[in-house]
């Protein structure tokens, strides 16, 4: 599991997608409501 959601991303996680740089991982995605959804990223540890 690469993310598990915390409290500010309102009970949703969605879309996620990969990239890395400096072989660092990271993951982009959609947290929120749908209508309201913010877009997140989360480092790999």
């Amino acid at each position: 599991m690469f993310h598990s959601p915390i409290a500010s991303d309102n009970g949703r996680v969605a879309a996620p997608s990969f990239g890395n740089q400096d072989g660092v991982d990271y993951m982009f995605y959609e947290a929120g409501q749908r209508l309201k959804a913010r877009i997140c990223i989360a480092r790999a540890v």
